[in-house]
This record gives C-alpha cells, structure tokens and sequence, in this order.
C-alpha cells in the first residue's frame, strides 16, 4: 500500500479511538509540551513519518489553549511535508476563530496559503468525488474570507480568478479580479489581474449580440493594459487580438442596432447608430464600412436629427 493509503487507514482508525475518548481531560501543561517538543524535533531532523506519528495520537482540544496553536501548526508543516496540503488546511481550519491573537497566525496564515497554492496547481482527483482543484478553492476562499488583509490576498484571489477560468465561470473570474484590483491596485499582480479582468469579460461574450455596456467595459481594460506595455508578449497578442474582436462586435451591435430602428420607421434612431457605427474606432471593420455606405446614400445626415437607445 501507498504512504497516502497508510495514513488514511491510521487517520480512520484513530479517530474512532478519539471519538471514544473524546471527554478525556486535557493533557498536563508538561505531557503537551513534550509531545509538541518531540514532533518538533523530529519535523527539524526529516522524520516526517515519526513526527506524523507523534501528532495524530492526539487532538488540538487535547492541549492547553496556549499550546494548541503550535499543534495546529505542527501538523499543517507535517501535512505538506507529506505533500497532503488539504489535509494542511485541515489543520488551520479553524486557527483564525480559536486562535485570533496567536503570535503565530503569520505562520498560519502562510502555511495556509501555501496549501491552497499546492492544491490549485494540482491535477490530482478521485472520479467526481474529489479534485485537488476544489479543495484549492474551499481553502483560498477561507483563506481571503478570514484573512482578508494579510499579505497573500492579491495572490490567492489572482490563484481563486484562474481557478474560475479554468472552469469557465467567467462572471466569478471578474469579481475576483476586480476585488483584487479595488482592495490592492498597486499590488505587484493588479497588472496582470487587469488583463485577466478584461479577459474574464471578453470570454464571457458570445457574439455582437451581447451587452454593449460590457464589451466598452473590455475594450477599455484591455486598452490600459496593452499602454501599460506588458512583457509577456503572449498576454499582449491575446489582448491585442481581443480588442480587434470588440471592436468589429461593437460596429457590429450599433449596426444592428440601426437596422432595428429601420424596421420600426424610427429614422432618428438609425442614423444616430449608423455614426455609431462608423465612428474613427471602427474604420476597417466590415460593419463600418456598411455603415459609411448607408450614411451616404441617404445624403449624410447630421447626428442631431436624433437619438437612438443601445
């Protein structure tokens, strides 16, 4: 049998010998002390297993309150020495309620973000039960909920936006760019979480039949980061492409636009979005072109002859 499967069956079985034992009283303040001091010491020389072993005979409630941060911390570092981050999270769950003024929460705090980092590059899974992926986003999600001011925040919400990506859920990839962008704008990753926000809004377009409102929204994040000059030049091409598709759905759409106000008689309206149309933006675009041609044949009216709605 694997490592992974050993502890597994050793977890099981002890926690049914926990559960029995759950209204043992707390162990003296000395007992606590050397078992952590023991795993402690093990962890430090590489016996991951032993210190593995040392830890899992006992539970945090087992400890004095002023010990049971260190435990907590102790099994997140063993569990991500045995490369089991979800388990490292496990052990953190619940450090920010019980433990809020510990002098250890930036050790917890990193340790939980490096779980969450290890999960969400992870391919591994179990059929549909289980994914590393899912676990990644319970734990970075926790992780900017309770500490929402700490340092890894820009970090782990950018990991939570690729996340959502990856599963196509663009309309929460925006919101977790944009949180990053409001909360932290000069955070070293707010350049890329401009361009992923901008994308995020992009893919979730299908077509010039979607939100007007939403595509300017893209043209123009897309617009700042590309004038920001960007060093990765594969970013760079996909914005730049991006742009070239907004702006022909964007003639497009006022296009369309136009020949809805034609069907009903609204004159007005189809020459306010023929020069919509056709604005300097737009020139090489099909759409313009159609529109420039519709202008002149009905003799270049002025936009002032009226208004149309988007």
């Amino acid at each position: 049998m694997s490592p992974t499967t050993v502890r597994f069956m050793h977890r099981a079985l002890l926690a049914l010998l926990l559960a029995a034992c759950a209204s043992a009283p707390p162990m003296e303040s000395s007992a606590g002390e050397r078992v952590l001091t023991d795993a402690s010491s093990r962890l430090e020389a590489g016996d991951i297993e032993g210190a593995y072993d040392v830890l899992i005979e006992h539970e945090e409630t087992e400890f004095l309150p002023v010990q049971q941060p260190r435990y907590a911390v102790l099994r997140a570092k063993v569990h991500l020495q045995q490369d089991d981050p979800w388990e490292a999270f496990v052990a953190l769950r619940e450090f920010a309620d019980n433990h809020p003024h510990s002098e250890l929460r930036p050790e917890a705090i990193a340790l939980e973000f490096e779980a969450g980092s290890r999960l969400a590059k992870s391919d591994r899974g179990f059929w549909f039960f289980w994914s590393d992926k899912r676990g990644a986003k319970s734990c970075l999600e926790h992780l900017t909920t309770r500490y929402p001011n700490c340092p890894q925040f820009p970090e782990a919400m950018h990991l939570l936006g690729t996340l959502a990506i990856e599963k196509k859920d663009y309309m929460l990839a925006e919101e977790r760019y944009r949180e990053l962008l409001r909360r932290f704008p000069d955070s070293e990753w707010a350049p890329l979480a401009r361009y992923q926000f901008a994308m995020s809004i992009y893919l979730s377009l299908a077509g010039p039949d979607y939100d007007l409102d939403r595509m300017e929204t893209a043209s123009r994040e897309l617009d700042v980061y590309i004038a920001s000059n960007p060093e990765n030049p594969t970013f760079r091409a996909e914005a730049e492409a991006a742009v070239r598709t907004l702006r022909d759905w964007r003639s497009l759409r006022h296009l369309t636009i136009a020949d809805f106000y034609r069907t009903v008689e609204n004159t007005p309206g189809e020459i306010e979005h023929l020069h919509m149309a056709s604005e300097p933006e737009f020139a090489g675009t099909d759409s313009a072109q159609e529109a420039t041609e519709r202008l002149a044949a009905m003799g270049n009216p002025p936009r002032n002859q009226g208004k149309g709605t988007k």
